[in-house]
């Protein structure tokens, strides 16, 4: 493998399975279950609420990241 496509793939995949992380947790996971006395029409506008905001949220992180550079940590971001 060409070691620049090796340095460029590195934080892109990293941020690709950040995405799917916060999109499939645990939490979203659980929510049908969560949700089934409202009713199947509710429980899908929930569903895609939730959704929305994993989605959004993986989104500022993956900014941020990309705004504070390349060498720091969950932690770091926070700070």
């Amino acid at each position: 493998m060409n070691t620049e496509n090796s340095s460029i793939l590195g934080p892109k995949l990293g941020a690709i399975l950040m995405i799917a992380g916060t999109s499939i947790g645990a939490g979203m996971l659980a929510l049908p279950i969560a949700t089934a006395n409202t009713g199947p029409i509710y429980s899908f506008i929930i569903m895609m609420i939730v959704a929305f905001f994993s989605f959004y949220m993986a989104l500022v992180a993956s900014e941020v990241s990309d705004y504070l550079g390349d060498s720091l940590s969950v932690a770091k971001m926070a700070n």
